[in-house]
Formats: structure tokens, sequence, C-alpha cells
């Protein structure tokens, strides 16, 4: 069991909105490019720039394309034969409990705050290698999530949902609140056998795509959605997905 866990990676990534809660907007510690040697830094000189360039093509070539949380299920099911989860197993619960939470964070700081809970960047530490601070501030945040998901479902509507897609080194879980039209993407595999879950994860990204309005306003939904696009590889899409998707039929229900 210890060998195969170790040969186990994790990657998570957002589309629109987020399941994480609070937490997942916190960044600890700054940058130390400036202490790399001349080497390094010229290595990340250039795959930023890089980057910048795959972003500017993403931009580029990005078209109004989107489909409803509906339609997206409903390909989730055909191309990828994904399976939901049950409301009551625990990956289920667990993740209605963050996406609520990070709901309530965006969308009613100002009840949470006449409950007594304001915003938990506010109870952030000054400093973050001070473990008393950190630890208070860890458990402020967790508070806060608690008190958040105890809102009255008449005051956070949600209509969560999550699916399974089981993959031969892998499986992709996608996240999907049809109220606000958020979904969150995530997958497990083995070490060195990322690309095919980034294919088809990318995949999902290109079909929910972005209204026209999404792109003259540059939402977030925009905005992450070209990070995506420029963060995962697509040369070999199509034929990456044939082969993930070649062994997934006659798989039982999550």
């Amino acid at each position: 069991m210890r060998k195969s866990f170790r040969k186990k990676s994790a990657q998570a990534v957002t589309i629109i909105g987020g399941s994480d809660g609070p937490t997942s907007i916190f960044l600890v510690g700054k940058g130390k490019t400036e202490k790399l040697p001349l080497s390094r830094r010229f290595k990340e000189w250039y795959r930023g720039s890089r980057v910048k360039r795959r972003r500017a093509r993403v931009i580029k070539k990005l078209v109004a394309e989107p489909h409803t949380p509906w339609e997206l299920e409903i390909y989730l099911k055909k191309r990828y034969h994904a399976r939901e989860y049950a409301s009551y197993s625990r990956r289920a619960r667990e993740g209605f409990r963050n996406t609520k939470s990070s709901i309530v964070w965006r969308e009613h700081r100002n009840e949470m705050e006449q409950l007594g809970y304001p915003p938990p960047e506010t109870k952030s530490p000054q400093d973050f290698r001070n473990r008393a601070q950190v630890e208070e501030w860890h458990r402020y945040m967790n508070e806060y999530d608690e008190a958040a998901v105890g809102l009255s479902d008449s005051l956070v509507p949600m209509d969560y949902h999550i699916y399974g897609i089981c993959l031969k080194d892998g499986n992709v879980q996608v996240e999907i609140e049809k109220v606000r039209g958020l979904i969150n993407v995530s997958f497990t595999s083995r070490a060195g056998k990322k690309r095919c879950a980034q294919a088809v994860m990318r995949d999902i990204y290109q079909y929910y795509g972005v209204t026209k309005k999404d792109i003259d306003e540059s939402t977030d939904r925009y905005l992450t959605l070209v990070s995506m696009l420029t963060e995962l590889p697509g040369k070999d899409l199509k034929k990456r997905n044939g082969k993930c998707v070649k062994k997934m039929h006659g798989r039982k229900k999550v």
C-alpha cells in the first residue's frame, strides 16, 4: 500500500468558481527569484516568456462557444461514461460543503459579518513563520466554514453534482453547481501519467467554453479558462482522449 501511494500524484484545477472554500484564496510566502543562481533565473525567465506566448495564442484563437451545465452533464456521460457520486457519499458531502463555503465567502460576506464572522483574509497572520498565529488563523477559518455551511438553503440555494471519470492510470472528478454555473475539475493519477487526465480536463474546459459577454468583459470564467488552456497540453488531445476512454466501458457506478 505504501508503495502504490508513493506512485500517486494529484492536481486540481478550478475553471469557474471554486469548491475549496475560503482557504483557496490565500498565498503563503514570497518569491525569491532574486536569490536564485543566474542560470536558474534565466530558465525562469525563459519559461515565463513561453507561457506568455502560449497565452497570447490561446486568447487569439478563443471563440464564444458556450454550453450549459446540463449540456456538460450529458457530454460527460456520453463521451467519458462519467458516473455521478451519490449525494450521501463522503466525496459528494465534502464537495458540497466546500462549494457552499466558497459561495458564501463570495456572495454573503455581509450576512457572515452580521453573525460575527468577518472575512478570513482579515484574520490573516502578520507573520506566517509564527506557528501560534497560523494555527489560530486556521481555527478561525474552520469556524468560518462551519458557520457558512450552516446558512439556510433559502439564502444560499444550490444544485450541486459531482461526477467521476475512470481512466486507465487515474480518475477525474467534475463538480457542477448549476444555479451559478460553477464547475471545478480535479484529477489523481500515477506519477508520470498525468497527460491523459490533463487531456480530458482540457477537453472539458473547451466544451464548457465561454460566452461573448465573458470575452468582452474578461470575466472570471474567461480569465480562468484562458489560464487553464495555457497550462494544459493539447497537441495530441484527440488521440490521447481516445486512449483514455477506450477501457472505460462497463465501469460500475460510483
